[in-house]
């Protein structure tokens, strides 16, 4: 494993969400903005924007907390604290799953440039059955 530096994600950055449902075959977006801000010994990140799906359109907000971990690997946690992700960089991308009750969320996330970051969430389960695509590109001041 390849220790990742916490400061890489600091900023503001452009989010573009493409989420696809294999169930209802619907599709949707968000478009927003995500701010990385130093908290205590990691970084609070902090996503505002606007999300789109079937006929809904609304604002969307979430709220993570990123840390290092002793392995070396960047924790991601729920804002009530507990564990979402671990992140684990190699070669510039990670994998982790997180259940959900009986739902399956894996998570691939790669470092394309110092400047854009990419996820994809692929959810399965009872509840859910869906793909999202998300780009994130840096604010340059």
């Amino acid at each position: 494993m390849s220790e990742f530096d916490l400061d890489y994600f600091l900023g503001t950055w452009i989010v573009e969400r493409s989420i696809e449902d294999a169930r209802g075959q619907e599709s949707g977006a968000f478009e927003g903005t995500a701010t990385f801000s130093p908290e205590g010994d990691g970084l609070r990140f902090d996503e505002v924007g606007t999300v789109r799906f079937a006929a809904y359109r609304g604002r969307a907000t979430r709220r993570l907390y990123y840390s290092r971990g002793e392995d070396g690997s960047l924790h991601v946690s729920f804002a009530d604290g507990h564990h979402f992700v671990a992140l684990c960089f190699l070669d510039g991308a990670t994998r982790d799953l997180h259940h959900c009750g009986q739902d399956l969320y894996e998570i691939t996330t790669v470092v394309v440039s110092p400047d854009h970051f990419e996820e994809v969430w692929r959810v399965h389960g009872p509840a859910k059955h869906y793909r999202a695509t998300t780009g994130y590109s840096r604010v340059r001041d």
